[in-house]
């Protein structure tokens, strides 16, 4: 029931209770109008929408607010609408506005003209990459997720891709791709659904250089850790290894007295 639809005399009764505090009421009035602007730069910095109609409202927010659109670093959630005929070009408008954005998160990875330091593509079906465009202009990554490379798709990256990148997180052939001609420090081994059971030793041996720089490894598994896997890993030296960890584990490896003999 809003103000207005009450009785008067309730009204008056709760004009004459408030009467003493009418200054200190117009001063808190008075405060939250200015800070209003601040919290809302707050509250857009970082953005996570789960459906597809918040992006409508949240797309005409930062059309008609580019102010506000500027304070937003962080997005993850979709980027276009289910429905073709509510679909537009992302780059017309609203995602213009955005010109701080530095953390992306969305399913598919458009081409885009942000300087993001940080992408992760959550997108398992077929074996997909991100488009050669997008690797090459963004010389600010420093972290990848979920990058993934099929066997025969894998192909050497530009020198302009990923120069600083550290961080990198995918199947072995994505890091067969990515690791050479990179410093990268820390790879999280995404062993995929379906993979080969067998990693060709010379995928490993390619890039031989960049494990021995390596500080951190961790091995992820979606599906039981195929035993026969690390039979064909060639014997590699990770001597500036500092973090070793090992998720979903098969019960038969744990017999293994140094992990590291593995590689």
């Amino acid at each position: 029931m809003s103000l207005l639809d009450l009785p008067p005399e309730l009204v008056q009764a709760i004009l004459d209770h408030i009467r003493d505090d009418k200054k200190l009421l117009y001063a808190l009035s008075i405060t939250c109008r200015f800070l209003n602007p601040h919290a809302n730069r707050l509250l857009y910095s970082r953005v996570r929408l789960h459906y597809h109609p918040d992006l409508f409202r949240f797309s005409r927010t930062m059309l008609d607010n580019p102010r506000l659109a500027s304070s937003v670093r962080s997005f993850s959630g979709p980027l276009f609408h289910v429905r073709l005929s509510e679909a537009s070009d992302p780059l017309e408008g609203w995602l213009q506005n955005i010109v701080n954005l530095r953390y992306l998160h969305l399913t598919p990875c458009p081409k885009t003209q942000f300087r993001l330091e940080s992408l992760e593509v959550c997108y398992y079906g077929a074996r997909s990459i991100p488009s050669k465009d997008l690797m090459q202009v963004h010389p600010d990554f420093v972290n990848i997720s979920n990058f993934i490379f099929g066997l025969l798709e894998a192909w050497p990256l530009s020198p302009l891709a990923f120069p600083g990148l550290k961080v990198l997180r995918g199947s072995i052939y994505a890091a067969s791709a990515v690791l050479p001609g990179r410093k990268v420090i820390r790879f999280e081994w995404d062993y995929l659904f379906k993979e080969l059971a067998r990693v060709p030793a010379e995928v490993i041996s390619s890039m031989s250089d960049q494990l021995d720089k390596l500080r951190s490894l961790s091995f992820w598994a979606n599906d039981m850790l195929p035993i026969e896997m690390f039979g064909a890993l060639p014997n590699i030296s990770l001597k500036s290894l500092r973090f070793l960890e090992i998720q979903k584990m098969h019960e038969q490896v744990s017999s293994l007295a140094n992990p590291l003999v593995l590689f």
